[in-house]
């Protein structure tokens, strides 16, 4: 889900990414390494580590210096215990700078380089659209 947070001029605003996991740590990478692929800058991603006790707490560590290398802000957010899905997106909307938010699970790998200038431009052309998505393939039936 992409939304528009505030109005701004459309030259280079910056998107803020929240991703929430909890476990499935392999998940999460996938998910981090499409940000990183990803072309539009300035982004930020906030995560938020529901309460994970998997590999996903140093997934996060190695994820900061990748980031950090990739000209992306990672900002973590750890969580000692799963507070749920709407709490996490709460925590993590409220960590973040953006003046445009999307919100991504794990589960979503973006393949297309340009996913984020995409969707962008439909919310900067249009004033009267405040929310976009983008398709989604599922890697199964």
């Amino acid at each position: 889900m992409f939304l528009r947070r505030k109005k701004k001029e459309p030259s280079a605003p910056l998107v803020s990414v929240i991703v929430l996991s909890h476990n499935k740590a392999e998940m999460t990478r996938r998910c981090f390494q499409g940000l990183i692929d990803s072309s539009y800058r300035p982004i930020e991603v906030v995560g938020v580590d529901n309460g994970s006790v998997d590999e996903t707490p140093a997934l996060y560590e190695s994820f900061a210096r990748d980031a950090a290398a990739a000209g992306i802000a990672f900002h973590p957010i750890r969580c000692d215990e799963n507070v749920g899905a709407a709490t996490g997106r709460n925590l993590g909307l409220h960590a973040a700078q953006g003046d445009y938010i999307v919100f991504l699970d794990t589960d979503v790998v973006p393949r297309t380089r340009s996913w984020l200038e995409r969707l962008l431009a439909v919310l900067q052309e249009d004033g009267s659209i405040g929310i976009v998505g983008p398709k989604l393939i599922y890697p199964t039936e």
